[in-house]
């Protein structure tokens, strides 16, 4: 994949999960129930590579929260969710077959592991000690604490995200996997 392409294929993801991120927020205001960036970073990372899905993740985080409203979780949730887009690679960029219950379940944990150190960053950064931060960050994927206010917001969020993923990223790959670079497509055999 050359330049212009890698450039392009980042901005349409990018944009396509930066959009529906926004979207979803104007329908169900903060709620949150689905990280639809982390479905376009899965994507870019497993489909096209890791340096597309880190940059996927990066971007779309900062351009919708350019929109919705900036803050230090801005970085932290950008980053952490291009490393799930460099991760997606290095687990499923080339393989030539994968499961939609392996995606699914991977992407579960990913995204489990994912909250807990977002959210232990953000509470480092206010000034929780590590023990406080820690406990606070399990505890609060569950249970309405430190500002929260749904239960099991964790277990939801990543039940559906990695629903998407598991339904969303095999497809995309396998449809993919018969277009030649010059976009000329083949026939099935």
């Amino acid at each position: 994949m050359n330049r212009v392409q890698e450039l392009s294929v980042t901005a349409v993801l990018s944009a396509a999960a930066a959009s529906l991120r926004i979207i979803k927020h104007l329908i169900a205001g903060p709620i949150q129930f689905v990280n639809i960036p982390a479905v376009f970073a899965i994507i870019g990372g497993a489909v096209f590579g890791a340096r597309i899905g880190f940059l996927v993740g990066l971007f779309s985080f900062v351009i919708s929260d350019f929109i919705l409203g900036p803050g230090p979780w801005t970085a932290v949730n950008s980053i952490l969710c291009g490393l799930i887009g460099v991760i997606s690679s290095v687990l499923w960029y080339g393989e030539t077959s994968v499961s939609r219950l392996e995606v699914g379940a991977t992407t579960y944990l990913l995204l489990f592991m994912n909250d807990i150190l977002n959210s232990m960053i953000l509470y480092l950064l206010l000034g929780f000690s590590i023990q406080q931060a820690a406990i606070i960050s399990v505890v609060g994927l569950f249970l309405p604490i430190a500002g929260g206010w749904m239960f099991f917001v964790g277990p939801i969020t990543e039940g559906t995200t990695s629903v998407l993923a598991a339904t969303l990223m095999p497809e995309i790959r396998e449809r993919l996997q018969y277009v030649l670079p010059t976009g000329e497509s083949v026939e099935r055999e």
